[in-house]
């Protein structure tokens, strides 16, 4: 259509083999639909190929076989692209545990009172924090105070080692003798 509201005449030239648009490159016309359009078969630059009516390509109205719309979501869905680090799945847990009272570990964190400070409720504002893991031996430990909450000056990474002088006393569960 064009502005005043009448149908345009304007021509959209003839597709060719080897013509691209968008990411969507003509191989050859594969037939005509029921309705007498060309269905032409297009390599898209991600290697696939698919059957489009040619009036949609030279139109603009598809530009890929899909891919670019899967790739556009994807991108506006991410957020920090670390999902799946190491990283990610420790601060996970740490909300799991401080938080969900179906967690094995929740009476021993959350259930005790220890709480994910609210700063460190964005994974991004964590990761600020605390950076990246030294080494695949360190995870996080609650230091100075093994007993205080999950945020940014309690906190820290740490060995193993590091985290055991860290521990809080174990109690001892007596068994009655029969």
């Amino acid at each position: 259509m064009s502005q005043d509201g009448k149908t345009s005449t304007r021509k959209l030239p003839k597709m060719a083999a080897g013509q691209r648009y968008g990411r969507l490159v003509a191989l050859e016309l594969a037939g005509r639909d029921i309705d007498g359009h060309a269905r032409w078969l297009f390599r898209c630059d991600c290697g696939q190929t698919c059957l489009l009516k040619a009036d949609s390509a030279r139109r603009g109205l598809t530009q890929s076989c899909g891919c670019l719309r899967r790739e556009i979501m994807s991108r506006s869905h991410a957020t920090h692209g670390l999902t799946n680090t190491r990283e990610f799945r420790i601060w996970c847990g740490i909300a799991q545990r401080c938080d969900n009272p179906k967690n094995a570990a929740y009476s021993d964190y959350g259930g005790r009172g220890v709480k994910l400070c609210r700063r460190w409720r964005r994974f991004e504002n964590f990761y600020d924090d605390m950076g990246p893991r030294p080494s695949p031996k360190h995870s996080v430990d609650r230091y100075p105070n093994k007993d205080g909450d999950y945020k940014p000056s309690n906190c820290r990474w740490a060995t193993s080692k590091q985290q055991a002088s860290n521990r809080r006393p174990r109690r001892w569960r007596f068994r009655p003798s029969s």
